[in-house]
């Protein structure tokens, strides 16, 4: 893989700073990459490649690249915490593959503003808010790790694949509700528009291994601006396991000027989203849907689903405005599958709090809605041992 061309211009009514990557060993076109941001946020931009490299070499690493060659300098830290990282990665599910070579110069100097200050990726979904809500609970204004921007990325969760287009409504709409939450928390909002994960943008391969180092490739192309970003945890820590953000991970993709930190991985799911409901500007800005139809959240896909019955056992889920209706059925849980085993473990956790509730039918709804997924496990691994097995 080759990095080159990086170049800061103009782009409409936005700023942008690209670069060109070239596949060597893969198959893969060439690809333009950029990071965008509205003008008035210009100066916020960080021209390096070291961005670049943090969101590439994940993907870089799965397509069997020998090498990422960079037409220029790169800061010596990010380097060592990426070669860390690939490491963990090739344990985690390729073992014994080589990482690859990372080619390029070495940057010694940094000219960069002394007022720069922390920051956290806000989607407004409930690990992001529950960062954002502790933070300002714990430092002070003048602390300087409180967090003064969010930031909100076109590109992931919304408009990530690249065969999705027009997702620009469903955009403004998270803006909306993310401007409401910026306002009174006194942070400024930075929407930033990318194609970085448009390098793999298979669902999978990002969740389970690159979303981490893509957050840090924005949180580096905001340097000017910001030292330090924060991102919201996934599993905690009694049911880690590897992710595409995880805390082995994410704190090596720092560099010498902006410090990656995982945050909230001691809180579970649910002790997240009490947070947040106990909260009343996030709990009526909550915005987790990933159906994009037009609406803060649908109330119909898996995310929003998990997150209403997590509101209802906590008795809040009739406070917020959000969600299409105020109560949840035991039926709903049987037009939804579950995706990963994090949101398994969100499911198992509601069930104890539904038997004391009394509400055995929302109880054994979630246990049969795990037990639904641990059956196609089975079923799945029946299937790939056959497959392994018939070859021989």
């Amino acid at each position: 893989m080759l990095i080159q061309d990086l170049s800061i211009s103009d782009h409409g009514s936005l700023r942008r700073l690209s670069a060109t990557i070239v596949w060597e060993t893969s198959k893969t076109e060439t690809q333009f990459v950029y990071f965008d941001v509205p003008a008035k946020y210009a100066s916020y931009l960080y021209e390096s490649y070291d961005c670049f490299l943090a969101g590439a070499i994940v993907p870089a690493f799965f397509a069997g690249e020998k090498r990422i060659k960079i037409d220029g300098e790169i800061c010596p830290v990010l380097r060592r915490g990426l070669v860390h990282n690939m490491h963990w990665l090739a344990h985690w599910y390729k073992p014994s593959t080589s990482i690859p070579e990372i080619e390029s110069q070495t940057k010694t100097g940094y000219d960069l503003p002394n007022n720069r200050h922390a920051a956290s990726f806000l989607s407004g979904g409930i690990d992001s808010l529950s960062t954002l809500r502790l933070n300002q609970l714990n430092f002070s204004e003048d602390h300087p790790q409180r967090i003064k921007d969010g930031i909100m990325v076109f590109g992931f969760d919304i408009a990530g694949r690249e065969h999705e287009k027009n997702h620009e409504e469903q955009f403004e709409i998270a803006l909306q509700a993310l401007e409401n939450i910026a306002s009174e928390s006194n942070i400024n909002l930075i929407p930033v528009y990318t194609n970085i994960r448009h390098l793999n943008d298979d669902i999978s391969f990002w969740m389970t291994k690159s979303h981490g180092a893509a957050l840090a490739a924005v949180g580096l192309a905001l340097s000017n601006r910001i030292n330090s970003v924060y991102i919201g945890s996934s599993y905690d820590i009694a049911n880690m396991q590897p992710w595409g953000s995880h805390p082995i991970l994410d704190s090596n993709f720092s560099s010498q000027y902006l410090a990656v930190h995982h945050d909230g991985a001691e809180l579970s799911r649910l002790e997240k989203t009490e947070i947040v409901a106990n909260w009343n500007l996030g709990l009526n800005n909550i915005r987790v849907c990933v159906a994009n139809e037009g609406v803060l959240n649908c109330g119909k896909c898996e995310k929003c689903v998990r997150t209403m019955f997590q509101l209802y056992a906590l008795n809040k889920l009739q406070d917020t405005n959000v969600f299409p209706v105020k109560n949840v059925e035991a039926g709903m849980l049987k037009t939804i599958s579950i995706g990963s085993k994090y949101a398994e473990i969100c499911y198992q956790d509601l069930y104890p709090i539904f038997k004391k509730m009394g509400r055995n039918d929302l109880a054994e709804a979630v246990s049969g809605l795990v037990s639904r997924r641990k059956n196609y496990l089975v079923k799945r691994k029946v299937i790939d041992f056959a497959k392994i097995y018939l070859k021989k």
